[in-house]
């Protein structure tokens, strides 16, 4: 079994400023410009939410922001929550786990379904919404919660995800498609567009759809 080294204080600062270089150089992913801009909003901004099409990475460039913040931040937790407990599973946490596959050397810790544990108070939970209780209680430091398809949350959830919103070191990522005409996700780039930083992929602007041809496998194709 391999040896697993701590990255030590100088290597995680190095990489909570570049979080684009670490997923693209340490973690092996390839990114393009939209991706990349997701991943400096995260590090820049305490609110981010992200507005897009089917197809354009979102859900992958998530996986990677998970797996960029526990190793850049030590001592660090994030919280991932979708409106269904299959996509909890099955969408931004089966990118997790593959992203994890690749790296596990480098990242190490105990990988489950929806959990990959790293220490005490150094891990990812994807969580479900069945009860709004459940993301009360977490005021760690390095506290980070992504939301996938944040345009069908609950609202009660997003009520209980900003009460743990305390710490200087919060973070909230929303992802979705712009399918509701009300609520959080639907406010933060209408009525409330003050407190977030909030990013829109078109179809058009992504490599595939662009270029005329698969450029990159797994994004929105030009016939589509």
């Amino acid at each position: 079994m391999a040896t697993v080294i701590d990255p030590g204080e100088a290597q995680r600062a190095r990489w909570a400023a570049d979080p684009a270089g670490f997923v693209e150089n340490d973690l092996g992913a390839r990114l393009w410009e939209a991706q990349v801009e997701i991943l400096e909003a995260v590090r820049d901004h305490v609110r981010v939410a992200v507005r897009s099409c089917n197809g354009s990475g979102k859900t992958y460039v998530a996986a990677h922001i998970v797996l960029w913040w526990l190793m850049a931040f030590p001592e660090s937790m994030v919280i991932t929550t979708a409106p269904t407990e299959r996509q909890v599973r099955e969408v931004l946490w089966r990118e997790i786990r593959r992203a994890y596959r690749g790296n596990e050397e480098l990242i190490d810790g105990k990988l489950t379904w929806t959990a990959l544990e790293l220490g005490d108070k150094h891990y990812a939970h994807g969580i479900s919404t069945n009860e709004a209780g459940r993301f009360q209680g977490y005021h760690e430091g390095n506290i980070l919660f992504v939301v996938d398809e944040a345009s069908r949350m609950r609202e009660d959830i997003f009520e209980a995800i900003e009460g743990s919103m305390t710490s200087a070191g919060a973070r909230l990522l929303l992802l979705g498609n712009p399918t509701a005409m009300g609520g959080t996700f639907y406010e933060a780039f209408h009525r409330r567009r003050d407190l977030w930083h909030t990013l829109h992929i078109s179809a058009f602007d992504t490599p595939n759809v662009a270029s005329g041809r698969i450029d990159v496998p797994g994004l929105v194709s030009p016939q589509w």
